[in-house]
């Protein structure tokens, strides 16, 4: 059996970038200090320049394998790279604020939002369509409470957006993400 640092290794050389770094973002979240993993690659006399960039890019607010690989994405067709979790008023709860998946904010002030919608969130859970209908009304709910802190524009990614990379650029672009330059 290997430890997480040779794994993390491995993983960083045998797969490309937007599959390693949900496996990054995943041991960063458990707590795994991550920092050491390029000098790591070097002792073992290997090529760093993988490892660096997915050490560079992990995050450990990532809360899914999802958000990770569409952020991987957002890196790889070349868009400013957002805020993680970036929490916003729940005028229900103040206690519980909502955070965004993503936001970015413009120099303008401008604050644009991109949620990341996993199926299971739309699975009927209880048999009837009470359970999707709730969580219709709890997103719209969450939305208009978003608009109301400052939240411009809001953008909804879906995994296959990350699977045809011109697809979430054209999301991304008409929502009014930055690209870098």
């Amino acid at each position: 059996m290997t430890n997480i640092y040779r794994t993390l290794l491995d993983c960083s050389m045998l797969y490309p970038f937007a599959q390693a770094l949900p496996i990054f973002d995943s041991a960063a979240r458990q707590g795994t200090d991550i920092s050491e993993l390029p000098e790591y690659c070097r002792s073992l006399g290997m090529d760093s320049a993988a490892i660096t960039k997915l050490c560079l890019n992990t995050d450990p607010l990532s809360e899914n394998g999802g958000e990770s690989f569409i952020r991987a994405m957002i890196e790889e067709t070349n868009f400013v790279i957002p805020r993680l979790q970036r929490p916003f008023r729940n005028p229900r709860n103040p206690d519980a604020p909502f955070r965004a998946d993503f936001s970015w904010e413009l120099p303008d002030g401008t604050i644009i939002v991109a949620e990341f919608d996993g199926m299971g969130k739309y699975v009927i859970d209880d048999g009837t369509r009470r359970g999707i209908r709730a969580r219709v009304y709890a997103e719209r709910e969450r939305e208009t409470a978003l608009r109301a802190d400052g939240v411009r524009r809001i953008v909804r990614l879906e995994y296959e957006d990350a699977l045809y990379p011109e697809r979430l650029r054209r999301k991304l672009l008409d929502a009014g993400v930055p690209q870098r330059r």
